[in-house]
C-alpha cells in the first residue's frame, strides 16, 4: 500500500510539472503586410510596410509602445504610440506603414510613420488609434537599413522587445551590422552604440495596467 501511494504521488507530481511546462507563451509574431489594400498601399507609396499580432498570457496586463530616434547613442526623440489595457481590451494586430518623405532630388529628408491598432473583434481600439509621427532629418541622404520581427518572438512581462528598426547611413559610410536578433538577445541600448542614426519600435510589457499607466504618464509628462 504504501508502495503505491509513493507511486501516485510521484505521478501526480510529474503531471502537475508536466501541466506547468505546457503553458501557453505569450507571443509577438511579425507578419507580412496583408490586409485589406495592401497591394494598393505598395503600389501607391514609397514605404516600408509590415503587421504584428500580439498574443499576450494573463501575465502581461500592460503595455506601453513607442517609437524613438537614437543620434549616436543617445536617445533624442521618443513618441508615445499607444497603451494596451489587454486585461479589458486585447488588441490583437497593428498595421504599420513607414512612408519615405524626398526630395526633388530622390534624396531622404524624413519619414512618417502611420499605423492602426485592431482589437480582437474586429473592431479598432480608439485608445490605440495613432496620429501619424513625422520625422525630419537635418540632412538628406541616399539609403538605410531596415529590419522587422519575422515569426514569433517569445516574450515575457518585464522586458522591452524591438519589433523593428531603421538604420540611417547619414555619412554615406556603409550600415553597421545591427540587427533584430542582436537588439533583442543583449542590451539594446548597447548595440545601437554602433549607429549613427536609428530610428526603433519598441515594445514594453509590465505583469500590471498600473505599471504601464505609470510609464505612459512619464511619456506624456515630458
Amino acid at each position: 500500500m504504501k508502495k503505491k501511494l509513493t507511486s501516485l504521488i510521484l505521478l501526480t507530481i510529474i503531471v502537475a510539472v508536466f501541466l506547468t511546462g505546457c503553458g501557453a507563451s505569450s507571443t509577438i509574431e511579425g507578419r507580412v503586410f496583408d490586409t485589406e489594400g495592401a497591394g494598393q498601399y505598395r503600389r501607391l507609396l514609397d514605404a516600408d510596410l509590415h503587421s504584428f499580432a500580439f498574443d499576450y498570457q494573463d501575465e502581461i496586463q500592460g503595455t506601453v509602445m513607442t517609437l524613438e530616434v537614437w543620434q549616436n547613442g543617445i536617445c533624442t526623440e521618443t513618441h508615445m504610440l499607444g497603451q494596451g489595457r489587454y486585461a479589458q481590451n486585447k488588441i490583437d494586430e497593428y498595421y504599420f506603414v513607414m512612408e519615405r518623405v524626398r526630395d526633388e532630388a530622390n534624396k531622404l529628408v524624413g519619414m512618417e510613420l502611420r499605423s492602426l491598432s485592431y482589437s480582437s473583434d474586429g473592431q479598432m481600439a480608439a485608445h490605440s488609434m495613432l496620429a501619424p509621427v513625422k520625422l525630419h532629418f537635418a540632412s538628406s541622404f541616399d539609403s538605410y537599413a531596415f529590419e522587422f520581427v519575422d515569426g514569433k518572438l517569445k516574450v515575457e512581462p518585464g522586458k522591452t522587445y524591438i519589433l523593428g528598426f531603421w538604420d540611417m547611413d547619414m555619412a554615406d559610410d556603409g550600415h553597421t551590422d545591427i540587427s533584430i536578433d542582436s537588439l533583442n538577445s543583449t542590451n539594446y541600448q548597447e548595440v545601437m552604440q554602433k549607429s549613427e542614426y536609428i530610428i526603433i519600435l519598441k515594445e514594453q510589457l509590465f505583469n500590471t495596467v498600473e505599471e504601464a499607466e505609470a510609464l505612459a504618464k512619464c511619456y506624456h509628462d515630458k
